[in-house]
C-alpha cells in the first residue's frame, strides 16, 4: 500500500467508525481505489459491493491541473506546494465529502433512495447538495 493509498483508507475506517459509533445500524465500508481518473475524487454507487470511492495520486494529474494547484498554494505564502495543497484537501476533506455521498445512497439519516427521484434534475441536484450538506454537518457536530 502507498502513501496516498494508506492515507485515505485511514480516513475512510475513522469516518466509517465514527459514524458507527452512533448509527443505528452499522453502516459497511466502501471499497477505496487509486487510479488515474480525469476526476478529481468521487463516490460511485455503482462500483464494487456497497459502492466505491476513487481518489487519485497527485503525479496522474494532468500538468494544467498541477498548475492550477500550484498557483492556489502559492498565494498561501507559506511555502505551501501544490501537491502538499492537493494532498492536504483531497486525502482528508475530499474524503468525509464523498463519504457522505456513501452515506446517502445507503437511504442512511432520514434520506430514503427516492428522495433523489423526481423532480427536474435541478431539483434532484439541489436535494443532492442539501443531503449532502446535512448529513457532512451531522457527522462533524
Amino acid at each position: 500500500m502507498d502513501a496516498v493509498e494508506d492515507t485515505v483508507n485511514r480516513e475512510v475506517d475513522a469516518f466509517i467508525a465514527e459514524v458507527n459509533r452512533h448509527a443505528s445500524a452499522q453502516i459497511p465500508r466502501p471499497d477505496v481505489v487509486i487510479r488515474a481518473d480525469p476526476g478529481l475524487m468521487y463516490y460511485d454507487e455503482e462500483e464494487g459491493a456497497v459502492g466505491t470511492l476513487v481518489a487519485p495520486k497527485w503525479a496522474d494529474r494532468p500538468s494544467k491541473e498541477q498548475d492550477l494547484f500550484n498557483a492556489w498554494a502559492g498565494s498561501i505564502g507559506d511555502g505551501t506546494t501544490g501537491e502538499s495543497f492537493f494532498v492536504e484537501n483531497f486525502n482528508w476533506f475530499v474524503v468525509a465529502h464523498e463519504l457522505a455521498h456513501h452515506l446517502q445512497f445507503l437511504s442512511v439519516d432520514g434520506f430514503p433512495e427516492s428522495f433523489y427521484e423526481g423532480g427536474t434534475a435541478g431539483q434532484r441536484r439541489g436535494r443532492r447538495l442539501l443531503g449532502s450538506q446535512s448529513t457532512v454537518l451531522a457527522w462533524t457536530g
